[in-house]
């Protein structure tokens, strides 16, 4: 990544200068996933490759007026497609490693819920992955005609008006971002808040993922990422609990699910044990004013970005 004097680049050249970047690491991860060897490999390369296009995708999208020529809302949209393609492989690898744990903790019956759950999963993994490395072939394709398009634009020899410098639009990014954060944090006022929790989740994940792609060239940046990350894991553990939950109580209703039923009733428990400790998390680090000094930091970051692309 550049140095900090990118931030005084004309914001158009920045922009694009980080697009490219991000999207040879997609266009890595992309290959990685497509050459793995075994569900290990294939669990580790999922991962990479979906968090590679959503921090490419959410970068297009937090920055669109200064590539909006390189890349249509059409191809955005297909990029959220593709990231979304790897949703389902994504969400049973996660449930199985959490039930690996679990497992050694059960009694022998108990452990019959968790077989013929682990089962069901190993299946939508199986499905899931076969729709991930589809994902990852097309955006193998797509992957060099993005870079055409990005690694050009045209400009005035003379231009009519001064252009907006790169460090002042991410500037407007880093503070739309902390707004939004705040906003959305705001409105969670208990554990079952299951809607507020998913969209400070997307927020804090967002902003994380346009933050990180910059954190190099402003100070206290990794500092900064690992509280955002940590807010994201936790909010991702609520957010992962309450959808694996609802799948377990389900699944114990099942009329030829009886013999079943103590070990998913178990895993109920823990899943709810488990939520309990992330919004905890939450609730301690962010909400109710435990947040503030953080925010402030942000928004004091964002107007030395500012400062700092206006140049000595």
């Amino acid at each position: 990544m550049p140095d900090e004097s990118l931030l005084r680049e004309p914001a158009d050249r920045g922009v694009r200068l980080v697009a490219l970047s991000l999207l040879a690491d997609a266009h890595k991860a992309a290959r990685k996933l497509a050459h793995a060897n075994d569900d290990d490999e294939r669990d580790d390369a999922l991962h990479d490759f979906r968090v590679a296009v959503r921090r490419f995708r959410s970068w297009l999208r937090a920055f669109e007026p200064w590539v909006d020529e390189a890349v249509s809302r059409k191809r955005l949209k297909r990029l959220h497609q593709i990231a979304n393609a790897t949703g389902a492989a994504r969400d049973a690898a996660v449930h199985l490693e959490w039930m690996r744990h679990e497992r050694g903790l059960m009694g022998i019956r108990q452990r019959i819920g968790e077989a013929w759950l682990r089962d069901r999963l190993d299946g939508r993994r199986a499905e899931g992955m076969e729709d991930a490395l589809a994902a990852a072939a097309e955006f193998d394709t797509m992957a060099p005609k993005l870079e055409r398009k990005l690694a050009s634009y045209r400009c005035a020899v003379v231009p009519k008006e001064k252009p907006s410098l790169f460090g002042a639009v991410v500037s407007e990014r880093l503070r739309d971002g902390t707004k939004s954060l705040r906003r959305h944090l705001s409105a969670i006022r208990n554990i079952d808040d299951v809607d507020h929790a998913h969209r400070a989740r997307i927020a804090a994940k967002r902003f994380r993922y346009v933050f990180e792609s910059v954190a190099d060239l402003i100070p206290d940046g990794d500092a900064i990422i690992e509280a955002l990350k940590s807010l994201q894991d936790s909010l991702g553990d609520l957010h992962d609990v309450h959808v694996f939950s609802k799948e377990v109580l389900v699944a114990t209703e099942e009329e030829d699910n009886a013999a079943a039923c103590p070990g998913l009733l178990r895993l109920a428990r823990r899943l709810e044990e488990r939520g309990a400790r992330a919004y905890a998390d939450v609730e301690a680090e962010w909400l109710h004013g435990a947040g503030a000094p953080l925010f402030a930091g942000l928004r004091d970051l964002a107007e030395e970005v500012a400062t700092s692309s206006r140049g000595p």
